[in-house]
């Protein structure tokens, strides 16, 4: 269902609706636009893969184009130098959100970050979130979840002694249990505790439903089809099922409410976000917090700290497979640097150069969404990069013509996170993660595929989604390594 799968690049190159363009379209020297047809404009140029047909349509119309998404006028930028343009020059005119009807139903009317509108509530909510719920200092904080749930997953994988497994699915779970822990203060795994509700169920359903494409948004007068095939439904429900579990993990938190001591709790997220609700409250001072505002970060927190952190990992290891060369001289730095030791911890990660090279190189290659302005066509640039096709980590070595770029928003060739305003709050939380798990996998086993399959002919097959992740699961073989040994070729 091409529309379906498109619906990521309606959502996030909707950030760039040319405000500019609301009055007639003659008064304007607009770029130039592909042929469209009346009724649905652009969509049938859209196709299953939108990121690849974008950068396609780029090649021949140019790195900024106008599309039109049925009747709305839509932004594509596609090279490094046009991001800039818009990210630096132009930040502010496009750094709003649209208002479609997916983000009211399940992101609590855009209560959070990623949804709101720009303007004053979401600059002193962003403000808040930046300065109390993802500082550096709150982030170091959360050292040990990272390392004790790493941990976790390291015994998982021992436990398969050999046998092939799904590597994707371990790693859906580390950064759900990562994130509930974060956020909530515990793990919410069916079964644990007493929990009956699978949250990492529910943020799949979620992550569906954004790939779902909500013809209302685009071409108002036939909204009733959203009616008819049940879509609308299916959204109600899921945003009913959401709040019911977020209202009552808040619920709990405010029962507990302060220690023995008087001392409020400051150990998670909705802790924090309680503490200045409290405040506000008390003092009148600062931004008034409500309880959607607070449902509606911890939900921002879950939607971009799970999928985009799993399919990052999941491309990183599967390049690493398929690339067996890349594969020993990673393993070569992690186990020469930790030696005999058991495990990486966060200190060691710091040392990793070529560590770090890989997760670039995995960021440019296969950005998680890549239609916040095209990046994957930016990735994908000759102008911009070398054999741009290649899985080549030491492009980001000292030496090797990309390394003084970073991923933090100021390159703006390899910017897997957004840049200028709507960047996102995250990346230090989340490059943490990637860092150190990886690092883990790397020293800590040797890696195969099921049934001796050759390694070059792993399928590296992407569905489009709301990330763009692999098609198939990672079924691999790991087979525990000896503290310091190098990586055994095939």
């Amino acid at each position: 269902m091409p529309l379906c799968m498109a619906f990521l690049v309606f959502v996030f190159l909707s950030s760039f609706f040319l405000l500019i363009f609301k009055k007639n379209n003659k008064h304007y020297n607009l770029p130039p636009s592909p042929f469209r047809l009346p009724i649905i404009g652009n969509f049938h140029q859209i196709g299953l893969f939108p990121h690849r047909q974008l950068a396609s349509l780029a090649r021949r119309h140019g790195s900024l184009m106008l599309l039109r998404l049925g009747s709305v006028p839509t932004l594509v930028v596609s090279s490094a130098k046009s991001a800039a343009e818009v990210f630096k020059t132009h930040d502010v005119a496009f750094s709003s959100r649209p208002g479609l009807a997916i983000f009211h139903a399940l992101l609590y009317d855009c209560a959070g970050l990623v949804a709101a509108p720009y303007g004053e509530c979401w600059r002193q909510l962003r403000s808040l979130v930046v300065i109390h719920v993802l500082s550096s200092k709150r982030v170091r904080g959360f050292r040990s979840i990272r390392e004790e749930e790493t941990m976790v997953l390291m015994e998982e994988i021992e436990k398969t002694h050999g046998c092939p497994f799904d590597l994707s699915e371990l790693l859906a779970s580390l950064n759900s249990d990562i994130i509930c822990r974060v956020a909530f203060g515990r793990k919410y795994r069916v079964g644990e505790g007493g929990n009956t509700v699978n949250i990492k169920k529910v943020l799949e359903e979620l992550s569906c439903l954004a790939g779902a494409f909500n013809i209302a948004d685009f071409i108002p007068w036939l909204s009733w089809m959203s009616h008819i095939n049940g879509l609308n439904f299916r959204i109600k429900q899921l945003a009913q099922k959401i709040d019911s579990i977020f209202q009552a993990i808040v619920d709990d938190h405010i029962r507990k409410g302060r220690s023995k001591d008087g001392e409020a709790h400051k150990d998670d997220v909705v802790d924090v976000m309680l503490e200045l609700q409290e405040n506000h409250n008390k003092s009148g001072d600062g931004m008034p917090i409500s309880m959607d505002n607070i449902k509606g970060v911890i939900l921002d927190l879950f939607v971009g700290g799970t999928e985009t952190s799993t399919t990052t990992l999941d491309w990183a290891m599967a390049e690493l497979i398929k690339h067996p060369e890349i594969m020993e001289k990673a393993q070569q730095e992690v186990r020469d640097i930790i030696g005999r030791g058991d495990h990486v911890t966060e200190d060691d990660v710091a040392q990793m150069n070529y560590l770090k090279a890989v997760l670039k190189e995995t960021f440019r290659m296969h950005p998680a969404g890549p239609v916040l302005v095209n990046v994957w066509a930016i990735g994908r640039d000759e102008s911009s990069w070398e054999r741009p096709d290649e899985f080549d980590p030491e492009r980001f070595l000292k030496g090797g013509g990309a390394g003084a770029r970073d991923f933090k928003g100021q390159d703006f060739e390899l910017i897997p996170f957004g840049a200028g305003r709507r960047g996102c709050p995250g990346i230090s939380l989340s490059s943490c993660v990637l860092e150190l798990v990886l690092a883990n996998l790397l020293h800590r086993f040797d890696w195969s595929l099921p049934g001796g399959g050759k390694l070059e002919e792993l399928d590296m097959s992407e569905t489009f989604g709301s990330t763009v992740r692999r098609k198939y699961p990672l079924m691999v073989v790991a087979a525990a390594a000896a503290a310091g040994a190098n990586l055994r070729k095939e």
